[in-house]
């Protein structure tokens, strides 16, 4: 099976009984001795960026990357020249000066994608190896699409790119009552 690291996905078990990660798929930033930090790729909240930051000049939508630091703004992009910004694979970054990616966007000159999240997903040392063996998670790898893509239909879309093995949870009902 595919390891945990940097740049991979994590998708949720369909009945993961955390509302936070319900059906998500986890976009990891950082993975180390100290823990692993992600963002959840499919859960849009119910703001625009602009209702946060007035003056950054975009109809994007704010997406819940997870529980942790809902008081924070956290950002992926395609924009290697931005200042700061640590790469998570190619073509695809996280954070960096946040006042020059304002000034870009709001001159017309930023160059790529950009989505935008309150909070993050984080666990300590030894915590997500511990949902991993309880089946919490399925790891997959990540492609290029997968940050900027039709975040509904997400969960799904990797289950099955990831085979016959797991393309069948992502028909599993909500409610198993309803089966």
């Amino acid at each position: 099976m595919f390891q945990v690291k940097k740049g991979c996905l994590l998708v949720s078990e369909p009945f993961l009984p955390d509302a936070n990660f319900y059906r998500s798929v986890v976009l990891i930033t950082e993975h180390n001795a100290e823990g692993s930090v992600g963002l959840v790729l499919n859960q849009p909240g119910d703001m625009a960026v602009e209702d946060l930051f007035p003056d950054l000049h975009t109809e994007a939508t704010v997406f819940i990357g997870g529980p942790v630091s809902r008081d924070s703004m956290l950002f992926l992009h395609e924009y290697a020249e931005l200042e700061g910004a640590e790469p998570i694979h190619t073509e695809l970054y996280w954070g960096g000066d946040f006042n020059m990616l304002k000034f870009l966007n709001n001159e017309g000159l930023l160059e790529g994608r950009v989505k935008y999240f309150i909070g993050y997903s984080g666990w300590g040392p030894g915590q997500l190896q511990s949902e991993l063996d309880q089946k919490s998670w399925i790891v997959a790898p990540a492609e290029p699409g997968d940050v900027f893509s039709d975040s509904e239909n997400l969960w799904k879309k990797v289950l099955v790119r990831l085979g016959p093995a797991f393309s069948y949870l992502g028909n599993a009902p909500e409610d198993l009552q309803m089966n």
